[in-house]
């Protein structure tokens, strides 16, 4: 559904379309300011990570490696209201979707290693990666 929206984005505004085909580096130009976008959300949303206690402290994966599983976390405090937690949700998933959308585009690989969740504590009331 995604790349459908973008396609049209794209064929609409009239830079990449020739008899209803639409260029990869258009495609691909898109997906990337899409995804500068969300990310730029992302960051906004979780910046605040202030808590009172490490059960505040969570993480959202973010983007998709070619072998599967996200790029990284992205540490945030529940106390950002579930409004805003809703909405970081949603654009974790907006981030996947656009990375997998680039993966098979571009035929990318990667290195396959997973990237765990990172283990978050609250220490003087602030969301902080445990040393592992």
């Amino acid at each position: 559904m995604l790349k459908i929206i973008i396609l049209v984005l794209v064929c609409l505004s009239g830079s990449a379309c020739a008899m209803g085909s639409i260029s990869n580096v258009g495609i691909e130009k898109e997906l990337r300011r899409e995804q500068k976008i969300t990310l730029l959300e992302i960051t906004e949303l979780s910046s605040n990570l202030y808590c009172n206690n490490s059960s505040e402290c969570q993480s959202v994966p973010i983007g998709d490696k070619a072998c599967g599983g996200p790029l990284r976390h992205q540490p945030y405090s529940t106390l950002i209201g579930k409004e805003k937690e809703s909405r970081l949700k949603v654009l974790s998933k907006t981030s996947f979707d656009i990375d997998r959308e680039l993966n098979e585009l571009l035929s990318l690989v990667s290195n396959c290693s997973y990237i765990n969740a990172p283990s978050l504590s609250c220490q003087s009331n602030t969301c902080i990666k445990k040393a592992e």
